[in-house]
């Protein structure tokens, strides 16, 4: 559906009742009917007929046990933290999820699936399902993507696995993983059918009509145009919808302006619903897009290439529902707005929608801190939010872990690994994507593989949305990896019930405020006489070494800006790489290299001999630094080049990260003295 360019709002009304979800009101619970419940959006506004709770078990550094504690609250070696490791068959398993039913699984998420994962239900000693972890996640094992697909190096598996008395997940793969997996538990008495072996070839139709509607997720809905709207310097327009009691299903909107970005950030809109503001935004940041137009479509938001902008969450209301927009900037915008109205009469269980946007600059990012997104009292279900964020530097920003507490929990129930892992990408990745319930629809650095300049990552939820009874709380860790003044711009979207407290209040000065302009990078540094490795070829590897090339994290911290970034797997592990000589005469090989707090230690040999004793490249602690110039020897060119063979011979007990990664900067050839 695509909105006239003129300004219009759109209604259509129904007399019908919303339609109602299969899983919804039935007995028992399925594969199936959790699949429907996924892609019907008239569930998610009400309270769970079926009720329960969402939690979470992730790889979280459990060295994180108290804010009191602030050095270890932030330590950030989120990965290889399994539950326990089992023997079976006489394979090791390092468990990472292990829960009583009934329940379901929801969501699994992986930076470097490996091994085969296997998820044991009811106790079986066979696992329900078996697989390549990689293949699982990743969308070429049993479930298509949508339902499952790597998205910017994050692999995610969404197809629910429900259980009625018990689930454990384990993988055996080797090296130390990054995992979350999000799972439901319900009362004791609901009744679950578990997910068994059979359980996907059974479901094949099911699965194939949700994928297609995942893969299409804007409906196709009528519309009636009315007149343009013109909203001039600090003026307004309210427009109210058709008397309820009904529901909006669909809400978009188009701005035009000569500075659509600030526009898209200085225009707000507010929502009424039966006399309660609900909702206060940028009108950009509602649709998650923030400023600047950046097309992307997800089951829940919607950005089309010319700008015009959806929102499907559903909003219920018992009388009325008032949208008035309001210009705070410093030019006049142009806005379309549109709306679907449907006649109906909520549930016991309606809520009404809120968004609520919290924007603070500068953050300076040490200390590091849990920069609270929103906190809620009283009874709703979360269901998503979108990140706006200023980087002022190439360095990585989001290492920070999401912390959702649940009705006064003391720890928080969702412990995640990483702000990027929150998001469903993986490994700081600035290429934008978008799947049905994740996306980072914008990333300034993408084109130069850093994150310097604007960003936009959203998350909505289905299966995965968080109920709470008294009250939510959502804290996102700002951990950068380097000192200076960030911008965050956050926008949640959760249902409470009438006369629930949110702690966010409307923000008319920071909406209003000019959007900063990152300054340029600095140019990298170059080593003289550097032959890079990046520009090497590769002569042979273990199986399973992977590379790939690495933009700066830090201004001056690589010559020529790069590294080559070597994922060894075991102890054992090693990488040959190929240097032209400038002629055949000896030279002295010195070599620049990188350490970080999940680097191994590593053995270099030169034309098949050693070069010295092993190095350690782990730095031992939470940072990211250049070796310098390390002497390897004096050596004669053979075949007119130098063989440079790197294996991993240990890890550093004390390492932050225990594993066996190594980063290759440069090799500088010199000619050797006579």
């Amino acid at each position: 559906m695509v909105i006239a360019a003129i300004a219009s709002i759109l209604l259509v009304s129904a007399t019908a009742q919303v339609e109602k979800s299969g899983s919804k009101y039935a007995m028992s619970l399925t594969f199936e009917t959790l699949l429907t419940e996924m892609v019907n959006r008239s569930v998610i506004s009400s309270l769970p007929v079926h009720p329960y709770t969402c939690k979470q078990m992730s790889s979280y550094d459990r060295a994180s046990t108290s804010p009191a504690d602030a050095e270890k609250w932030f330590a950030n070696g989120d990965n290889g933290q399994y539950l326990r490791t089992i023997t079976v068959d006489g394979r090791s398993e390092h468990v990472m999820f292990d829960a009583d039913g009934p329940g379901a699984v929801v969501r699994i998420w992986s930076a470097n699936p490996a091994g085969t994962l296997r998820i044991y239900v009811d106790g079986s000693e066979k696992p329900a399902l078996e697989g390549s972890m990689q293949d699982v996640l990743g969308g070429k094992g049993p479930f298509p993507t949508p339902l499952a697909a790597e998205r910017s190096r994050g692999f995610n598996l969404y197809a629910p696995i429900p259980y009625r008395k018990h689930c454990m997940i384990t993988t055996d793969g080797k090296g130390g993983i990054y995992y979350q997996v999000n799972y439901r538990t319900y009362s004791s008495d609901q009744p679950v059918e578990s997910f068994a072996a059979e359980t996907v070839a059974r479901s094949g139709e099911a699965i194939s009509r949700v994928c297609k509607e995942l893969n299409a997720p804007l409906p196709d809905v009528g519309m009636h145009i009315l007149k343009s709207q013109t909203i001039p310097v600090r003026g307004s327009h309210t427009h109210t919808m058709p008397a309820g009691p009904g529901v909006l299903t669909h809400l978009s909107a188009k701005l035009e302006a000569k500075n659509r970005s600030q526009a898209l950030r200085s225009t707000v809109i507010q929502i009424q619903f039966d006399g309660e503001r609900t909702v206060w935004c940028p009108l950009g940041e509602l649709f998650a897009m923030g400023p600047g137009v950046a097309p992307y479509a997800t089951w829940w938001t919607n950005v089309e290439a010319d700008g015009t902008m959806h929102l499907l969450f559903p909003m219920p209301y018992m009388k009325d529902a008032i949208v008035t927009l309001q210009n705070l900037g410093d030019e006049p915008v142009k806005v379309s707005l549109g709306a679907t109205f449907q006649a109906s009469s909520p549930d016991d269980g309606w809520m009404h929608f809120h968004a609520a946007w919290r924007d603070q600059y500068p953050i300076h990012t040490r200390p590091m801190q849990d920069w609270n997104y929103v906190t809620v009292t009283g009874t709703g279900v979360y269901v998503g939010d979108s990140l706006s964020l200023m980087n002022p530097v190439p360095d990585w920003w989001g290492e920070g872990d999401e912390k959702i507490y649940v009705d006064g929990e003391k720890f928080p129930s969702h412990f995640g690994t990483g702000t990027e892992d929150y998001y469903s990408y993986a490994w700081s990745s600035p290429k934008t994507f978008a799947g049905p319930f994740n996306a980072q629809p914008r990333c300034d650095g993408e084109a130069k593989d850093n994150t310097l300049g604007r960003t936009t990552v959203m998350r909505t939820r289905s299966l995965d949305a968080i109920p709470f009874k008294g009250s939510l709380k959502f804290d996102m860790e700002v951990w950068h990896w380097k000192e200076c003044d960030v911008e965050y711009a956050a926008t949640t979207y959760f249902y409470a019930k009438p006369g629930a407290v949110v702690n966010i209040e409307p923000d008319p000065e920071g909406a209003a405020r000019t959007l900063v302009v990152p300054p340029p990078p600095p140019p990298p540094k170059k080593v003289e006489n550097a032959v890079e490795f990046e520009e090497m070829q590769v002569a042979a590897a273990t199986d399973m070494v992977g590379t790939e090339v690495q933009n700066d994290f830090s201004p001056g911290l690589w010559s020529g800006g790069k590294q080559l970034w070597v994922r060894a797997k075991q102890v054992g592990d090693f990488i040959e790489l190929t240097a032209k000589a400038p002629d055949k005469k000896p030279h002295v090989l010195s070599l620049y290299a990188t350490r970080s707090w999940d680097y191994g230690i590593v053995q270099v040999y030169v034309n098949g001999v050693k070069a010295g004793e092993p190095i350690n490249l782990c730095s031992g602690e939470n940072a990211v630094k250049a070796t310098g110039s390390m002497r390897l020897g004096e050596f004669t060119p053979e075949n007119g080049g130098y063989s440079l063979k790197f294996e991993i011979v240990a890890i550093d007990p004390k390492a932050a990260a225990p594993k066996t990664y190594l980063g290759l900067d440069c090799l500088v050839i010199d000619p050797a003295a006579k």
